[in-house]
């Protein structure tokens, strides 16, 4: 079902008028998703297993298992100086 808006030169906004005024857009609402095919990205498509896929899954694990141990290298540095800064303020206090 057709839908009318008229685009009022005044204050630039859109209002609903009658299709009988002359400054007329008319268009249909329908479904995006009817019109498109959503094919999948390339990084979620699984891999073939095969002995090149196999050592990139063992390196892309040593990577994140580097980076994870220094993340938590990092949190326990803050967390120590985080206590020590609040001991000393105990003591000063």
């Amino acid at each position: 079902m057709p839908i009318a808006y008229l685009l009022s030169p005044i204050s630039c906004s859109l209002f609903p008028v009658p299709c009988s005024l002359s400054i007329v857009k008319s268009f249909q609402m329908r479904s995006l998703t009817s019109s498109r095919i959503i094919r999948p990205k390339i990084s979620t498509m699984p891999r073939q297993s095969n002995q090149a896929t196999t050592y990139l899954e063992i390196y892309q694990l040593a990577v994140e298992k580097k980076a994870s141990k220094t993340r938590i290298t990092s949190h326990r540095k803050a967390k120590s100086y985080y206590l020590s800064a609040t001991r000393s303020d105990r003591r000063t206090n």
